[in-house]
């Protein structure tokens, strides 16, 4: 006599349970992290040499203007990226102006004559006046990203102003680096390099001990000294920015280093894909692939492009220091 077969009995699955987004990084966990994770809104990262502008900021007529000179990167609803490359976008030499046009020009910016570049300087004056530091930095910064962006389309003379400022600039941070080292050290702890004057007189530069006067890059999470192992080439500069990115946005939980390689490069590629959605359609990230196999179709390519910056940004971790 056969027998009914008993049906099995299936245990219910239990309901998923939304997990709250978390801006304190991967949660430790033994499995390797699959799942992207979420990022804190903003900022979103950006690669150097590239503009990030909200669409909201788009409206007003400054932006538009920039918006309109730089090509774009990249666009989404929420930001445009822009093209800003080091080297100017139209050929042009840096145009000095004789002693004769440098003394005409002063004497029309300091007199009334013109009411923009007068109502400039007493809100200069106004801002040094009650010591609005951070403002005059703002000011400051804004002038030379004007110039620099002249430069970049070709103006000699935009070109020369910013040497020639970048040049007695650099002259007066070396000698706050000689003459008071510990006060420079905040700000030099937290970067991978440093500006130094340099001439063809070796005895007429300044010594490479002002590295390490002002500690370099003692508070970033890689070693960056003579004996590290990551290439410090254009991929390694966006892993370094990338790490740089993690440690502003992110509470280091777990912390920064070789143990937690896979889980925080998972945050990082996230981010840059957010940004960067389409890498292989950007120029400055195609130009990260040399070889023609890996250039063979847009998928090989953001495949390589991301497998490159994660190296780099494994590697980086790798050379932790604590």
């Amino acid at each position: 006599m056969k027998t009914k077969p008993v049906p099995r009995k299936h245990a219910k699955a239990k309901p998923k349970t939304a997990t709250r987004p978390s801006a304190k990084g991967p949660a430790p966990s033994s499995e390797p992290q699959r799942k992207q994770l979420p990022l804190p809104r903003p900022p979103p990262f950006r690669c150097r040499g590239h503009v990030l502008v909200y669409r909201t900021q788009a409206e007003s007529p400054a932006m538009a203007a920039l918006v309109a000179t730089l090509p774009r990167v990249t666009q989404s609803p929420e930001f445009i990226v822009l093209s800003a490359p080091p080297q100017p976008v139209t050929p042009g030499a840096a145009t000095p102006l004789s002693d004769e046009q440098l003394v005409a020009q002063f004497a029309a910016f300091e007199s009334k004559a013109d009411p923009a570049a007068h109502a400039a300087q007493e809100a200069l004056a106004d801002l040094d006046a009650r010591g609005e530091t951070f403002a005059l930095g703002a000011l400051a910064r804004q002038a030379l990203a004007a110039l620099a962006t002249k430069a970049r389309a070709g103006d000699g003379q935009a070109l020369y102003h910013f040497g020639a400022i970048a040049v007695e600039t650099c002259e007066a941070l070396s000698q706050f680096a000689a003459a008071k080292p510990a006060a420079l050290k905040p700000l030099a702890q937290e970067l991978l390099r440093w500006p130094l004057m340099r001439s063809r007189n070796p005895r007429n530069s300044d010594p490479e001990a002002t590295l390490d006067a002002l500690d370099l890059g003692a508070a970033t999470p890689v070693r960056a000294d003579r004996f590290t192992k990551w290439k410090a080439d254009a991929a390694g500069q966006i892993a370094a920015d990338l790490l740089d990115f993690l440690r502003a946005n992110f509470a280091p939980e777990p912390p920064l280093n070789a143990d937690n390689c896979a889980r925080w490069w998972a945050v990082a590629k996230q981010a840059f894909l957010r940004t960067y959605p389409d890498p292989a359609a950007v120029a400055d990230l195609r130009a990260l692939v040399t070889t023609p196999t890996r250039r063979l179709s847009p998928g090989r390519t953001r495949e390589a492009i991301t497998s490159m910056i994660g190296a780099r940004f494994r590697a980086m971790l790798m050379a932790y220091h604590s």
